[in-house]
């Protein structure tokens, strides 16, 4: 009962998000990313706590390059991210002393296992987990980082930072939530399919599977230029048709 409760709330809370917001982006910053250092994201975090979105690459990453020009600069996904996070490129190789939250971290390197070292920070940020690109999202703390590793597409990337960007993390899991909710770019890219044009590939191992965040009270906030997931017609049947089959079965 408790299960049927909670896909209930669930279907609510991403329905009413769709049909009390638009589904139109409206580029900002000429549609590109507004990229930042560590350090002035935690200085503008200071002043006004928000969640920041750290692009953690090399200069050697050939898919770091090939995500920036598919996926960061598209004006949907760079205007999203500039409105929701602080957003920090930070190269995982830098040989600069970094702090963060009352320590220093230094380039180590020995570290990875590999010739080329890697910044003690890098580290701290994947979890030890180290694979480039990754995308880390942390919460306005700062703290419980987030990280999804490889290559994203603009419509995996959509689904990442709406995940955490509108809170839906505090009320679902992953895995529900992507049943639920489809981005406003997947129509695109069926689109770019059909017609014979290239559409990004998607790595391999494209599963966000970050341990799941301490819960915390939704957001309240609002704002009428985010996209809105689109909850298929289709998924609200699939998931009527179940939770009336549960409620036969109950009662």
């Amino acid at each position: 009962m408790l299960l049927l409760i909670l896909a209930i709330l669930s279907l609510y809370s991403i329905t009413t998000f769709a049909q009390t917001t638009k589904s139109v982006y409206q580029p900002k910053n000429n549609g590109k990313v507004a990229w930042m250092s560590l350090e002035e994201a935690i200085e503008k975090n200071k002043e006004n706590p928000k969640k920041v979105l750290v692009d953690l690459y090399t200069p050697w990453c050939t898919w770091c390059m090939k995500m920036d020009k598919a996926t960061f600069n598209n004006p949907a996904i760079a205007t999203y991210i500039n409105e929701n996070f602080y957003p920090v490129k930070l190269d995982a190789e830098t040989k600069r002393p970094i702090q963060f939250k009352g320590e220093t971290y230094n380039f180590d390197p020995k570290a990875a296992n590999n010739r080329r070292g890697v910044h003690q920070i890098a580290i701290w940020l994947t979890r030890s987990k180290l694979n480039y690109p990754s995308v880390v999202i942390l919460d306005e703390s700062m703290g419980n980082p987030q990280v999804i590793h490889g290559f994203k597409n603009p419509v995996e990337m959509d689904k990442f930072i709406k995940f955490f960007g509108e809170d839906f993390y505090t009320e679902m899991d992953w895995n529900l939530f992507i049943q639920l909710y489809e981005s406003p770019l997947e129509r695109n890219t069926r689109m770019a399919e059909s017609t014979g044009k290239r559409v990004a590939p998607a790595a391999a191992n494209n599963r966000y599977t970050a341990p799941a965040p301490t819960p915390k009270p939704a957001s309240s906030k609002t704002s009428s230029t985010k996209a809105s997931p689109a909850l298929t017609i289709a998924k609200q049947k699939a998931l009527a048709k179940a939770i009336d089959s549960i409620l036969y079965e109950v009662y």
